[in-house]
């Protein structure tokens, strides 16, 4: 399987190389040449343009901070909406929405709004369609949090509810001459299932309902809270949907049907006379604040599949990888500053690689020991190995609707022999040592082979388990009921002690003022590790970094495919970090939720 695996690579890093090499070097210069001064209007109205990505981490000096200059990360905007919410300038918001952000991302932006609007301010949602003929749920419930929303008239509001398809390959395999050879710990480790199944099983069944059955009840509950409804007249409604634009209006489902110009007269009338418009990147930078002298709180951002050595903690185009080695520099360098006080550590990663987890639950491990108290804040995913990195820390958090928990792992091998044999290939080989070829894609396992698979999925479940009993200081008695591979949403995982609190970055960075002593009303510094990159050195080590090259040419690969074929969106996912793992290496991705 390696030597499958690196011609992949090697493909995909070449054309990762080449796009990274034009759009990087162009950007980089253009950024230099044109550098704008920002000021706020007297009276202001800030733009959020959600039609494209958040970026994934919170870092703007970093590469794909160059490249998109006007996206910000989900922790940008809530600071940048915090800011504005003190501001007797700024008046109110105009939220474009388009992309999706994934469920738990639009409850920490709607918490974000909500507070904004609290200090006397107003917000507006526009798009032009949510979600159009397919499910529009995400943007919409994050809409629905605003005091006026606006619809375009030859747009939709594709409000149906939320369903997952899952695609199960074992048919196509078997055509095609491959063995699916996997194990799994235990019955609710359902990633592997998609391979090794033809539909769903019992648990697969029962964790999909669990988890859909969660988070359509914070979607009602949203869409009720913020549109003045009840619970049972929003019911109603989704099982009528998807709407055409006139009936969204006559069932209040939207406030006004008109244009993104006619959205923005609006918002620039409400403001009031002399309003302007700017963007919330532009307002972010215009007020940078001087906190030099204040105490430091450390931010860690942990974006993507968990692998070995360096990551890809920011990519230009979308695809992170969470390096164990990037993670553990950056919680030495946080460790051994005297001046920090605490560190957050923001996880949005569906899991990944067994021996890195382990890597970076030691690195969150000594900095607990050495007196830095260290908060997770969960994304829309922190799951399996995901998880695995959260459990030593003295407090998580997670949104109502993150999808955490899987605390399990599965491994095992593709056997090709037959596709090989169709194709007119064959195999031959040379080797010393009984178990030589073990992950060899051309041979089965062999009982003594089998047998080591067995003894290291039950090594790795037992260490999880019981790093997750001790972290959270729970009963052993307790792992059937939190265990076995089942995925929770995050409201589940706070009523089973899994997490702490609900809430976002925001509720994270209070409990570690908390953990660390420092006054609500003191003033704190933000301080990212690893220390950032600048200039052109940080754009070398994105084209020297081939394992990032790989990265971004396979996830870009896979967006593209994902996008015209939705279903296949969980599988997907998770190609980066098979095509990067070590042969033996086990996995812990949990099953992905599409919405």
């Amino acid at each position: 399987m390696r030597w499958l695996r690196r011609i992949i690579v090697g493909i995909f890093a070449i054309i990762g190389f080449l796009v990274v090499v034009l759009v990087a070097v162009g950007a980089y210069f253009g950024a230099k040449l044109v550098a704008p001064a920002h000021t706020v209007p007297d009276v202001a109205v800030l733009r959020l343009d959600l039609t494209r990505p958040l970026l994934a981490a919170g870092r703007r000096d970093s590469l794909a901070g160059l490249l998109q200059p006007e996206q910000l990360s989900l922790r940008q905007v809530e600071e940048a909406l915090e800011r504005a919410g003190g501001d007797a300038r700024v008046k109110g918001l105009v939220l474009r929405l388009g992309a999706p952000l994934g469920f738990a991302a639009s409850q920490e932006l709607r918490d974000a709004v909500a507070a904004f609007r609290k200090r006397g301010k107003f917000a507006l949602a526009f798009a032009e369609s949510y979600g159009g003929p397919g499910l529009g749920s995400g943007d919409y419930y994050l809409a629905a949090g605003c005091e006026e929303i606006w619809l375009q008239p030859s747009g939709e509001l594709g409000l149906a509810g939320i369903a997952v398809e899952t695609p199960f390959l074992r048919g196509t395999l078997d055509k095609l001459g491959v063995v699916p050879r996997f194990d799994k710990r235990e019955e609710y480790k359902t990633a592997v299932d998609e391979l090794t199944d033809t539909a769903y099983s019992p648990p697969f069944r029962e964790s999909m309902e669990s988890i859909l059955g969660s988070l359509y009840g914070q979607l009602v509950k949203g869409i009720a809270d913020g549109r003045g409804m009840s619970v049972e007249a929003v019911k109603a409604l989704i099982d009528r949907g998807p709407f055409l634009a006139a009936d969204a209006l006559k069932d209040k489902l939207v406030d006004r049907l008109g244009y993104r110009d006619e959205a923005e007269d609006a918002a620039r009338r409400h403001a009031g006379a002399g309003a302007g418009f700017i963007s919330l990147a532009d307002y972010l930078r215009a007020t940078e604040r001087d906190t030099s002298g204040s105490r430091v709180i450390a931010v860690i951002d942990g974006d993507g599949p968990i692998v070995s050595g360096e990551g890809d903690f920011d990519s230009p185009f979308g695809v992170s990888q969470m390096g164990a080695d990037t993670i553990v520099k950056a919680f030495g360098e946080a460790q051994r500053s005297d001046d920090v006080a605490a560190i957050v550590f923001r996880i949005d990663s569906p899991g990944g690689s067994s021996l890195a987890s382990d890597t970076i639950w030691r690195a969150v491990s000594r900095a607990q020991a050495a007196g830095k108290p260290v908060i997770v804040a969960m994304g829309n995913v922190a799951a399996s190995g995901g998880y695995y990195i959260a459990a030593p820390a003295a407090k998580i958090v997670a949104e109502p609707g993150t999808l955490t928990g899987s605390i399990g792992v599965f491994g095992g091998k593709f056997v090709v022999t037959d596709l090989l044999a169709k194709l007119g290939v064959s195999l031959d080989s040379v080797q010393f040592g009984a178990n030589a070829d073990m992950w060899s894609a051309g041979r089965d396992f062999t009982p003594q082979g089998w047998q080591h698979l067995e003894a290291s999925l039950d090594a790795v479940y037992h260490d999880f388990t019981s790093k997750v009993v001790a972290g959270r200081h729970l009963d052993a008695s307790r792992i059937p009921a939190i265990a076995k591979g089942r995925v929770f949403t995050g409201e589940q995982a706070k009523a089973l002690g899994l997490v702490d609190a609900l809430g976002g970055f925001p509720t994270a960075l209070a409990l570690a003022r908390q953990a660390a002593r420092i006054g609500a009303q003191e003033t704190i510094r933000l301080r990212s590790y690893p220390r950032p990159e600048r200039g052109l050195r940080l754009l070398l080590r994105y084209l020297d970094d081939q394992q990032a090259r790989s990265a971004i040419g396979v996830g870009r690969i896979a967006d593209r495919l994902a996008a015209q074929a939705p279903g296949l969106r969980p599988l997907l996912a998770e190609l980066p970090a098979l095509v990067t793992a070590e042969d033996a290496d086990l996995l812990m991705p949990p099953l992905a939720i599409a919405y």
